[in-house]
């Protein structure tokens, strides 16, 4: 300082509190004694490469979780735990705040989806209970990511795990689920078990709505899949693959007509079904619910 000024003193914090503000020299040891203070308040700080993973994973959960990813954006966050609690890193620093917020918004997320999802499954009996499980489902493993939310995860399908209605969709659900842990995770190694996963899954289920949903997101996944061409073919040459269908119901686009059925074969615009009675019927896709008509895209239409 020139002249006789005197001289000014602050002390902010990362989120911009002032820790200590002051005019004046500190005589003595008061100095050494103000820094230490706010040191201890002045919250955690990070090594350079701490900060930019901090920083990557941090982006990466925003955009999971705006994107309704909810898989992707726990285990994003739970990457923090190489740093800490992602909940309180005990750090000021503005990304290990927006990492304590996105913490507690992606929980606040998941407890009001399971509860929509609980109160839909109760007062509406015969809807999409396979959705509702995935649902369920990818709660769970969120909760189970964080040790402080893992006492919860059990709770989550318990009741409808031991309901006989909710049984099958409970299991095609948890197998889905593994699979899309696997399609969002960051690590490569894991992510290439994403691929076997799914397929688990078309083999394990074959004929049903989780065999729709696996080759739907294991083709998203991978376009050149081969796993699904060699299942095609096993399938047009009498092995266990695709061909193989279960009863189902089928259903009307404005949902006024219902049958159980099964799939026998299609072409371009009809589908040929068996009845649980042995009756075989045709049925004009245009008229199929979307579902039905995803259902529908398992199998090759015949010229």
């Amino acid at each position: 300082m020139k002249g006789n000024s005197i001289p000014q003193l602050y002390v902010v914090r990362a989120d911009g509190e002032q820790l200590f503000g002051g005019a004046g020299s500190l005589p003595g040891d008061a100095l050494p004694l103000m820094l230490r203070s706010t040191l201890s308040r002045a919250g955690r700080s990070f090594e350079p490469q701490q900060a930019a993973f901090l920083r990557r994973k941090v982006s990466e959960a925003e955009e999971a979780l705006a994107a309704s990813r909810y898989l992707a954006a726990g285990l994003r966050l739970s990457e923090l735990s190489q740093l800490g609690n992602p909940g309180d890193l005990q750090s000021y620093a503005e990304q290990a705040l927006k990492a304590a917020m996105l913490f507690e918004d992606l929980r606040s997320k998941m407890d009001r989806i399971a509860e929509e999802t609980k109160t839909k499954l109760t007062d509406q009996a015969g809807g999409d209970v396979l959705g509702a499980m995935l649902a369920l489902g990818e709660i769970e493993a969120v909760f189970r990511m964080f040790p402080k939310w893992r006492a919860d995860a059990n709770s989550v399908t318990r009741e409808f795990a031991k309901d006989d209605r909710y049984a099958d969709a409970t299991q095609h659900a948890a197998a889905i689920v593994q699979a899309r842990l696997a399609a969002a995770s960051s690590e490569v190694r894991v992510k290439a078990r994403a691929e076997n996963l799914y397929a688990s899954v078309l083999r394990k289920y074959p004929g049903t709505e989780a065999a729709v949903i696996a080759k739907k997101e294991l083709l998203e996944l991978k376009p050149d899949s081969k796993i699904i061409e060699n299942m095609a073919e096993g399938s047009e040459s009498g092995k266990s693959g695709l061909a193989e269908v279960a009863f189902r119901t089928w259903s009307t686009l404005q949902g006024d007509f219902q049958t159980r059925a099964k799939y026998l074969s299609q072409s371009i615009d009809r589908v040929r079904l068996e009845k649980e009675t042995g009756e075989t019927i045709e049925v004009a896709i245009e008229i199929l619910s979307q579902q039905d008509r995803d259902y529908l895209k398992l199998y090759k239409p015949v010229d």
